[in-house]
């Protein structure tokens, strides 16, 4: 028998976004029979299309739940006016499925929308109180955040440079990765409060990288130097430029050369009337972080 065979499983998708879509296609794909469920008929209409045996799409969310072992959820989790998260999407779908669980005897939902930390505490409550059931008997949540860009979403489905899943129940856990059993990459079992800060965590440091190179490239250009070149430079060093060496959570940095070169760097920027306030910023949060270790 072939180790890597897989037993076919039922799974439902909610959400046939970017995301949503992979996730249909890529774990038809992998042998799995799926449907997806959206509440635009346009979207439902474009799985159909595809004449995949194993996959088909539905407005239908109660018979969608009641047919599958297992819910994808990958609806959006836009941005407010104020800033924050908008969990509305993610609320409402919760309370309907809880309500479809009221006919159901087991499910596991996973989410892959992306959600603060915390999160899924609220979504257990609206869970449990729709459906009359208890969160770790009558059902369980995993989180299990996409690393997907938006052109290269299916690409990216097989292709992760790592596949996490976050839950304090780590038998349910390892159910979960079993559906990506048969692909390759570092796969891990963390907690839930984890597995939903990672994709901030992820971006945020993308940002930062954007930014900082930006601002290194303008002092450049003022100084006849090739930022480019300097980067590619940059990146050969793999053991403390691009690697885990520096990205510790603990103490401030010090030492002599550290501090002194980039108050040196800070001072040049000013000279040459560069605003660079991601470099500028660098010593001021090392300052902060000093007085937290104080405490």
């Amino acid at each position: 028998m072939n180790e890597n065979k897989i037993m076919a499983k039922k799974i439902s998708v909610i959400g046939l976004g970017p995301v949503g879509y992979a996730t249909a296609v890529g774990f038809a794909k992998l042998g799995h029979n799926v449907v997806g469920v959206d509440l635009i008929y346009n979207k439902v209409d474009k799985i159909n299309k595809l004449n995949n045996k194993k996959l088909r799409a539905t407005l239908d969310l109660e018979g969608a739940i009641l047919w599958s072992d297992i819910s994808f959820i990958c609806v959006e989790t836009p941005i407010k006016r104020d800033g924050d998260i908008n969990l509305t999407a993610l609320e409402k779908v919760s309370n309907d499925i809880g309500k479809i669980l009221q006919n159901k005897k087991y499910h596991i939902i996973v989410f892959r929308s992306t959600m603060f930390p915390n999160s899924l505490g609220l979504l257990k409550n609206i869970l449990e109180k729709s459906s009359g059931k208890k969160c770790g008997k009558d059902f369980d949540l995993v989180i299990n955040p996409e690393f997907l860009r938006e052109a290269h979403a299916i690409k990216d489905f097989f292709n992760p440079s790592l596949i996490v899943v976050g839950s304090n129940n780590k038998k349910v856990g390892k159910q979960v990765m079993e559906y990506y059993k048969n692909i390759k990459a570092k796969k891990f079992i963390v907690n839930e409060n984890i597995a939903q800060m990672i994709k901030y965590t992820n971006n945020s440091f993308h940002a930062l990288k954007v930014v900082f190179s930006n601002e290194i490239a303008a002092i450049c250009k003022k100084i006849n130097v090739d930022s480019k070149k300097l980067m590619e430079l940059f990146c050969e060093d793999i053991d403390l430029n691009i690697s885990p060496y520096y990205l510790k959570p603990g103490k401030a940095y010090s030492g002599r050369c550290i501090p002194k070169d980039l108050a040196i760097l800070q001072k040049r920027a000013k000279r040459l009337r560069i605003k660079c306030p991601i470099i500028n910023s660098i010593s001021k949060s090392n300052k902060i972080q000093i007085l937290r270790d104080k405490k």
